[in-house]
């Protein structure tokens, strides 16, 4: 799968609406979502081993126990399944093209920045849960400013598997590795967020906003590609 510009955002946009699972439940999250394109409603369903994210033209499934995601994109009606392995070797294909191309990493900005998080004293209740002001910086490339509620605590299982998800991104990978591993220490979930990015001269913001945050059982037929879908070869298969 080639690097591009629109790889990279459509991940992001993604990635950066979903927040993490409390540990013994099962969520299903209801957001809406504002990016370059407009405004649309994104759900994000999470257990303990499986989450999806659901989005207008694209879906990611992800197994956290085995590493394996599945990409759905609603317009060719196909799925893709890529397995860890292939994840890997994807950010080592990349990572080597970085390297090799210097002009390339100055247009990426500064990629070994550290992230920095600062906690607010406001509040506000979102979707039933009152939440805590956090803002976290990677550099000049990266701001995202978040409400998290305490009430609702993530497993480590699933931040470590949105790392895998962000492998495909080569470089960039390291630095939302820095962006996860502060997500850790915030000590909930993120109902609401604004995230700015700045990448190959290039500036996008998400806006997120949980509506509806619903607890109980999911089926497992939602973690399936949907019916009548055909199986593509993966784009992160050599």
């Amino acid at each position: 799968m080639r690097f591009t510009l629109k790889t990279c955002f459509c991940l992001l946009s993604l990635l950066l609406i979903a927040g993490g699972p409390a540990a013994a439940t099962d969520l299903t999250i209801i957001s809406k979502v504002t990016n370059d394109k407009g405004t649309d409603t994104s759900t994000t369903y999470i257990t303990e081993t499986r989450f999806r994210m659901v989005g207008a033209e694209a879906d990611i499934i992800f197994e956290i126990d085995t590493g394996r995601m599945i990409q759905v994109d609603h317009k060719k009606k196909k799925y893709f399944v890529t397995s860890l392995e292939e994840l890997n070797a994807q950010m080592a294909q990349l990572t080597k093209m970085f390297d090799e191309n210097p002009m390339l990493g100055k247009m990426m900005g500064d990629l070994t920045a550290d992230a920095q998080v600062r906690k607010l004293t406001d509040t506000r209740t979102i979707a039933g849960y009152e939440c805590v002001h956090y803002v976290l910086d990677l550099g000049k490339n990266i701001s995202v400013d978040l409400w998290v509620a305490p009430d609702l605590k993530p497993p480590v299982s699933y931040h470590d598997a949105r790392k895998l998800l962000y492998a495909q991104m080569g470089p960039m990978a390291k630095q939302f590795e820095k962006m996860i591993d502060e997500f850790k220490k915030m000590e909930g979930f993120s109902l609401a967020s604004t995230t700015e990015t700045k990448f190959m001269g290039r500036e996008m913001v998400v806006k997120e906003e949980a509506q509806e945050v619903k607890k109980g059982p999911i089926p497992a037929a939602t973690f399936e590609p949907p019916a009548g879908y055909k199986q593509g070869k993966s784009p992160f298969r050599q």
